[in-house]
């Protein structure tokens, strides 16, 4: 599956391409980006600043 994402929003999203949350990817705000799942699965997780768990200190919106 092929999947254009635009995003609109004021934060990057945190994009998870086929539950592979080590080669995730960050679409910055105003981008637009093609993304490829082979699995069928794409996960957004919209991120503010010091939220990313993936920096030291980050915490999930959750």
């Amino acid at each position: 599956m092929k999947v254009r994402i635009g995003n609109e929003g004021e934060h990057p999203v945190r994009v998870i391409v086929d539950r592979d949350t080590v080669n995730d990817s960050t679409l910055e705000a105003g981008a637009d980006e093609l993304f490829e799942a082979n699995g069928g699965v794409l996960e957004l997780r919209e991120l503010e600043m010091g939220t990313d768990p993936a920096e030291p200190g980050g915490e999930t919106n959750g």
